[in-house]
């Protein structure tokens, strides 16, 4: 049984941007370090395949901590967000102000989203408004609606914007799915607003409202901390959102389910995303690799998610993914070959599975 404390991972690589920036010159290194030193760590760390049982799986569900973790995070990424604002401003440096922000973006804010993934996908107010919060933080709140309604819908089929195509390489992918993801959550509450007679402009569109927040944090910064401010707000969201992007194209790519007769895709089930069990890697990102298991049932919670051998299984972690994913030429060699095996059994198989084994222990 995981324990919580293993789920603390992140607040501990949390102290990385603000090191590297109190150092500053080599001191960035430790940013890379954590980039380049997670998957090798995970190398000699391995796997863990273990399962809850139902009994164990009981006791996890109702345990309070689990939740305490991702909402204590919030207050680490609104702490990052005013302490950089400051500092940057303080300094006055461009360089300082650029990477401290990069620094800030790919760690604390790809963790924030890792978070308020996991949060909007839940069934009290309270944690999927605190996932928008924290969504909005970095300036990507579309993603609460187009996630849930929009990529959990569409996922591995052509209508979604953050399923990779085979052959799609992660510069093509990644600019297209921002851009579509943005739209396809403003349509898609527009969608349920007129399905209720209400205009798209109406104060229940919650995408409008999300949005309207990241402009008043903007101009929050701008007023209390000046252009550096507002740069580093701006940059820190960019990358956060970057690094969303570049996990959503590892977790789905070259993976199709198949169109019915009757027009419509088959089910999602573990079969359609690409998972990952490395130990380091799922404690320090709330076991979101263990992706095919959050898909076929997204609100089952972090710590109950399960491995399935029968799920396409990724190479090594994510962070050996993203920067595979940076070389296309050695991307397409190694994950070609072994999309399109998954493909070609998957198409022996009966559509709609219901059932899948998984090891208890």
């Amino acid at each position: 049984m995981q324990k919580p404390v293993n789920f603390c991972l992140p607040y501990v690589v949390a102290i990385v941007p603000g090191l590297s920036f109190a150092i500053g010159g080599w001191g960035y290194g430790i940013f890379l370090a954590v980039y380049l030193g997670f998957p090798l760590l995970d190398f000699f760390i391995g796997k863990t395949l273990r399962n809850p049982s139902s009994d164990e799986e009981a006791v996890l569900r109702k345990q309070w901590r689990y939740a305490v973790i991702l909402w204590g995070y919030g207050l680490i990424q609104l702490g990052y967000l005013v302490a950089g604002c400051y500092l940057v401003e303080q300094r006055q440096s461009w360089f300082d102000t650029w990477f401290f922000a990069m620094n800030t973006g790919l760690l604390i804010g790809a963790a924030s989203i890792t978070v308020a993934h996991e949060l909007i996908h839940k069934t009290n107010r309270f944690e999927r408004g605190l996932g928008g919060f924290m969504l909005a933080l970095v300036c990507y709140g579309t993603f609460k609606v187009e996630h849930v309604r929009g990529h959990h819908v569409n996922v591995s089929t052509p209508k979604d914007a953050s399923s990779a195509r085979l052959g799609q390489s992660i510069y093509h992918f990644v600019p297209q799915a921002m851009i579509r993801n943005v739209v396809n959550g403003f349509r898609l509450e527009a969608s349920r607003l007129q399905r209720k007679d209400l205009s798209p402009l109406h104060w229940r569109n919650e995408v409008l409202g999300w949005t309207l927040l990241s402009v008043v944090v903007a101009v929050a910064c701008l007023l209390l901390t000046g252009i550096h401010g507002l740069v580093f707000f701006l940059v820190s969201s960019f990358f956060a959102v970057l690094a969303l992007e570049i996990v959503n194209y590892v977790e789905h790519y070259g993976l199709e389910r198949r169109q019915l007769d009757n027009g419509r895709y088959e089910r999602v089930s573990p079969l359609h995303s690409w998972n990952a069990s490395e130990k380091l890697a799922n404690a320090g990102i709330y076991n979101l690799q263990r992706h095919s298991d959050h898909h076929a049932f997204p609100s089952r919670r972090y710590q109950i998610l399960r491995h399935y051998d029968q799920s396409p299984q990724l190479p090594t972690s994510y962070g050996g993914m993203i920067i595979l994913a940076l070389f296309p030429p050695l991307w397409h060699k190694v994950m070609d070959p072994l999309a399109k095996q998954h493909m070609e059994k998957l198409c022996q198989s009966e559509p709609d599975p219901v059932d899948f084994e998984y090891k208890i222990g």
